[in-house]
């Protein structure tokens, strides 16, 4: 009798803290923050590896951590007791582009504030944000003109002086940043090479091809402008 007593206290305890409407508030903001976090990052992402799970985790996410920031409140007991229990969760998901992290943390931060009941800070913390985000976006910010680029071709070893006499015509530079060899005496060379002005990526691979009796010639743009 005396333990649910006290359990019932306990109960009564944290249902002071916070009302029903507070939950409701607390998860209603944090849902709407998410969803412009999730369209920022849709309209601002670059490359092929796009995720719509990532998008909806970002949304759980946040909301997730605005009810458990609500539950913490003050209590330094129930904050270790959540640190105990998540300590167990392990997540393996590599990710690939950094700036996903930069969107994990986003969603945290928001969630954290509208959690503890800050829902101006967190409002205008989401909107700030996600401005800059966007300018950073359409200023393109931060970007490098790349010149050089990967050039991948198969050839035959008898041929090899033959090419890169062909290169020395076609590049202000290049270099072999790998070879792998794939039987009968042909080689996968793959290098780095920076096209002389005026010289179309069609006309590296055209006469590329006529050294190397029509074998595969590709370029691969760096990897400023493409995921791979």
């Amino acid at each position: 009798m005396d333990q649910l007593i006290k359990e019932a206290q306990m109960f009564s305890d944290l249902t002071e803290t916070f009302t029903l409407i507070d939950v409701f508030i607390v998860m209603l903001l944090s849902f709407a923050s998410s969803l412009v976090i999730g369209v920022v990052y849709k309209k601002t992402h670059r490359g092929i590896s796009y995720s719509q799970s990532f998008v909806h985790t970002l949304v759980i996410m946040e909301v997730t951590i605005a009810v458990i920031m609500l539950v913490v409140g003050s209590n330094i007991a129930r904050a270790f007791s959540l640190v105990g229990a998540l300590s167990i969760v392990r997540f393996r998901t590599a990710i690939k582009d950094p700036k996903d992290v930069g969107f994990i943390f986003f969603s945290m931060a928001a969630g954290m504030a509208f959690g503890t009941r800050f829902y101006v800070l967190g409002a205008v913390f989401t909107s700030i944000l996600a401005l800059i985000i966007y300018i950073l976006h359409v200023t393109n910010y931060g970007s490098k003109d790349v010149m050089n680029k990967i050039l991948k071709v198969y050839i035959n070893e008898d041929i090899k002086d033959k090419l890169e006499s062909k290169l020395d015509e076609l590049m202000n530079e290049y270099y072999i940043v790998s070879v792998d060899s794939i039987g009968n005496n042909i080689s996968e060379v793959v290098y780095i090479i920076e096209e002389k002005k005026g010289i179309t990526h069609s006309k590296v691979i055209s006469q590329l091809q006529e050294v190397n009796n029509g074998n595969k010639v590709t370029i691969v743009e760096g990897q400023q402008k493409l995921d791979l």
